[in-house]
């Protein structure tokens, strides 16, 4: 094992903005979360800006060396295309359309200079200011008190199923509660407006209860998906992917097979 080259607390981080008060906040197996601030547009006012919190994200470079070189850098370079793929999503025409509430906003693709003075990549995305940073942390906090906070689960409920629509369909997309002239109560009406659906774009394929950041403190709590690092455009056939979160995969995901639909993330 070799240590891996650290980002030191308080330095600059460059992107089209400038972030600084850079600070590790957590670590998780591909990659680790800083948090900085940078003075954004003040939201609701056409001048102005305001400093705010935002989260910085790393791809974790391995620091166990594999004995075989060339496994090694490959491993190495599967972690940076993560991060890249994750942008990518960020930043797709289906997607960044300004229409999607409940999609992390992505800032900034930054860098910084590591210890070992290596140039490195980071995203910025939005600072999850929720009673709770997470869906997981939420859930630990109000566990077994199902019957008192119903009608808040019901609320993440159908604000992360909102989320998947927006990721599958893209954010122009918005599923009326009327289908060919009908209900949705009517099976005839539901399988006419299913089949009028656009082509699905993405599919999740790591959703998981702390994939879905929380914000707002003080009012309504919006839940929003994040870490896109295993999203894959559906139906591309060699676009087989095995990684993810054993508890939440699909069993067509065990078998590494590739995602066809999006009902690998239902």
């Amino acid at each position: 094992s070799v240590p891996a080259p650290t980002i030191l607390n308080g330095p600059l981080v460059i992107g089209r903005l400038t972030y600084d008060m850079l600070r590790n906040i957590g670590k998780g197996g591909f990659g680790e979360v800083f948090k900085g601030e940078a003075w954004l547009p003040h939201e609701g006012k056409r001048t102005g800006y305001i400093k705010k919190p935002v989260a910085i994200k790393r791809a974790l470079p391995l620091t166990k060396v594999a004995a075989d070189v060339n496994k090694h850098l490959e491993q190495q370079t599967r972690r940076l295309k993560s991060l890249e793929r994750e942008a990518a999503v960020y930043f797709s025409r289906n997607l960044n359309t300004g229409t999607c509430r409940h999609l992390t906003l992505l800032y900034d693709v930054a860098e910084v200079r590591n210890s070992d003075g290596d140039r490195e990549p980071l995203l910025v995305m939005q600072w999850a200011d929720g009673p709770c940073s997470s869906l997981g942390q939420w859930l630990k906090k109000h566990a077994g008190q199902c019957a008192a906070t119903i009608q808040q689960r019901l609320s993440f409920v159908l604000q992360m199923f909102a989320g998947l629509r927006e990721l599958h369909y893209g954010g122009d997309y918005v599923l009326s509660d009327k289908g060919a002239g009908g209900s949705f109560a009517d099976p005839a009406s539901a399988a006419a407006s299913h089949a009028s659906s656009p082509t699905p774009a993405y599919v999740h394929q790591d959703l998981k209860p702390e994939n879905l950041l929380l914000f707002g403190e003080g009012g309504p709590v919006r839940l929003a998906l994040t870490d896109f690092g295993l999203t894959m455009m559906c139906n591309l056939p060699n676009h087989a992917y095995r990684g993810g979160t054993t508890l939440y995969m699909a069993p067509e995901q065990w078998l590494g097979q590739p995602a066809r639909t999006p009902a690998r993330d239902i």
